[in-house]
């Protein structure tokens, strides 16, 4: 099974260190698709910049599905998530109802384009009549088949969350794993050196912090697919 990454444009540490980490999991080929850092020598697919971000997203699973040449069922992949322990497989993982989680999301942001793009995918379930209205957008890997995608795409709001729901693939529960500043819209903050699951995310503003203190201890040789 292959394993796709959706990227930004840019140098892209984050990529360096979750590519790294893929020697925590079986896996076939590697895809980059998007924007393609200067040290990365792999598989990629070029996609033009889209303004808007979720666009940009969707334009990346587009070509994904439209790609021959990556496997039927694959791995999708954010460049900011990393697996910092072994596993057999990647599993599905939820996040409990989505309508806690606009709730939530309300009350710390406002409505913003996140919280639309939630209430987008709520809309899309309830009118689907799933027998789930579960989170699965979580900042880990999900297993996804090229099939299935091309429909998802086709619905509005999170891909992850109708992909979910709509496949009704199941899964267990989990506390989310991506890494916040302790003040970010006062969201309490997941303690990455005292992991409780194998994968683990960063944004922009935590990403430096674990790497020098987690990340390139665990993963300081380069993989095969960085020129430098």
């Amino acid at each position: 099974m292959d394993i796709v990454y959706i990227c930004r444009f840019g140098d892209n540490e984050e990529l360096r260190y979750s590519i790294r980490s893929l020697v925590n999991v079986p896996h076939d080929e590697i895809w980059v698709v998007g924007g393609r850092p200067g040290w990365y020598n792999g598989k990629y697919i070029g996609v033009r910049p889209m303004a808007d971000k979720y666009a940009h997203a969707r334009e990346n699973l587009k070509n994904i599905v439209l790609d021959k040449r990556i496997s039927e069922n694959f791995i999708l992949m954010n460049d900011d998530f990393f697996i910092i322990e072994p596993v057999d497989c990647v599993e599905y993982f939820h996040n409990g109802s989505i309508e806690q989680k606009i709730k939530t999301y309300k009350q710390a942001f406002g409505v913003n384009s996140y919280v639309e793009v939630l209430e987008n995918s709520l809309k899309t379930l309830n009118d689907l009549n799933t027998k789930t209205r579960l989170d699965y957008a979580l900042h880990v890997p999900m297993v996804m088949s090229k099939t299935k995608l091309k429909v998802i795409l086709k619905h509005p709001g999170s891909v992850r969350i109708n992909y979910g729901n709509i496949y009704e693939v199941g899964g267990s529960q989990m506390e989310d794993v991506k890494v916040h500043l302790q003040s970010a819209g006062g969201r309490r903050q997941y303690d990455y050196m005292r992991p409780r699951s194998p994968y683990l995310s960063t944004n922009d503003q935590t990403f430096k912090s674990v790497k020098d203190n987690l990340l390139h201890k665990l993963f300081p040789n380069r993989s095969d697919r960085e020129y430098r």
